[in-house]
């Protein structure tokens, strides 16, 4: 059992009349890197032998693991699948992998980052959720960072 310290902070001086400064912090319990080390991959490759794309398969250990949160942290990188060309305008989405536009849909640009949770039996395919967790290309297919982690 590891943990996880996920920090977020958000200040703005020039929006509001007054200046905006919050931060939160939480510390997470988790049973391992489910992923293996922070990774990176392009949107498709196929890192769980599940499909292009398929970041959190439908079956293995994510099965066994329903009644857990998971956690996901993914960030586009800015750069094409090539290793070296900037990516300045191409997207990554973030969907359910069985769902498509009915459930999750972030949608990341360069250089942008999630990190959230998937509720407990949320990435295991449902008629009402879908399941599992995948990228596709909004343009080019681009490099992002990816890990995610199931709660202790």
């Amino acid at each position: 059992m590891a943990n996880i310290t996920p920090t977020f902070t958000l200040t703005c001086s020039d929006l509001f009349s007054s200046n905006l400064s919050t931060s939160a912090t939480a510390t997470i319990s988790v049973a391992a890197a489910d992923s293996g080390n922070l990774q990176r991959v392009s949107c498709d490759d196929n890192p769980q032998a599940a499909g292009a794309g398929i970041l959190i398969p439908l079956s293995g250990v994510l099965k066994i693991a329903a009644a857990k949160k998971i956690f996901v942290y993914i960030k586009h990188t800015g750069i094409e699948d090539d290793g070296s060309t900037a990516s300045a305008s191409d997207t990554v989405v973030i969907r359910n992998a069985t769902k498509g536009e009915e459930g999750i849909n972030i949608v990341l640009a360069p250089n942008e980052f999630a990190f959230f949770p998937l509720g407990a039996g949320l990435h295991i395919s449902t008629a009402e959720f879908g399941g599992g967790l995948a990228i596709t290309k909004g343009g080019a297919n681009v490099m992002v960072d990816y890990a995610y982690f199931t709660q202790a």
